[in-house]
């Protein structure tokens, strides 16, 4: 983007330049010059603004991880339906951009074997902990869930806390967060797990 606005800057500043040569170079009417120029700048500057913006809303969108614009919220008491499911009032909230281990999944090899789809489910109760949760959304999954980002007055993103203390992974909108827990051997990353998603592929689905 500063490049694009130095390209501008440069135009503007050559524009004159080669107005005034066209003037002096003309034996008749320079208006003819003065006339193309006009134009030829104003279609330069605006392409050159028009891709700068362009490239800095792309930009922008892929530094923040948008997944959609959030349009609607629902607000209430949230019932924890799995580690990464709630239900507030009759609607069912799936937390978007998020994924953790379905409720009947063990986690670990071996002795090391643990409910870690339970335990996923027992610290996102720990996290709303009955506080009234407000959810943020735009769309609803093949499921008929909601897709939403929650929070609480505590707790600004409930999503990207489960992932950052390690009971879920990250779709695509939290990578850091991913890289932290698994780098401190947070939550589920303690030991070897499968990935929820291909967990799914070989068991019955649970309804959410």
């Amino acid at each position: 983007m500063k490049q694009l606005l130095q390209i501008t800057s440069i135009l503007s500043q050559l524009i004159p330049y080669f107005y005034l040569m066209k003037i002096n170079n003309s034996p008749s009417n320079p208006n003819i010059f003065s006339k193309k120029l006009i134009i030829f700048s104003i279609v330069t500057i605006n392409i050159v603004l028009i891709h700068g913006t362009i490239y800095s809303r792309c930009t922008a969108a892929q530094i923040t991880n948008i997944i959609s614009v959030p349009q609607k919220s629902i607000k209430g008491k949230a019932l924890v339906i799995d580690g990464d499911s709630i239900k507030i009032s009759d609607n069912i909230i799936r937390l978007a951009g998020i994924d953790a281990p379905e409720l009947n999944q063990f986690c670990g090899i071996k002795k090391e074997r643990y409910a870690c789809g339970l335990q996923a489910k027992k610290k996102l109760e720990k996290l709303i902990a009955h506080q009234s949760v407000t959810c943020y959304w735009s769309k609803k999954d093949n499921y008929h869930r909601i897709l939403a980002i929650c929070r609480t007055k505590k707790v600004n993103n409930i999503n990207a806390a489960m992932v950052r203390n390690g009971w879920a992974i990250s779709f695509y909108n939290y990578p850091k967060e991913e890289q932290k827990a698994k780098r401190r051997k947070k939550g589920i990353w303690q030991s070897s797990f499968q990935n929820p998603q291909e967990w799914r592929k070989t068991h019955p689905r649970i309804k959410k």
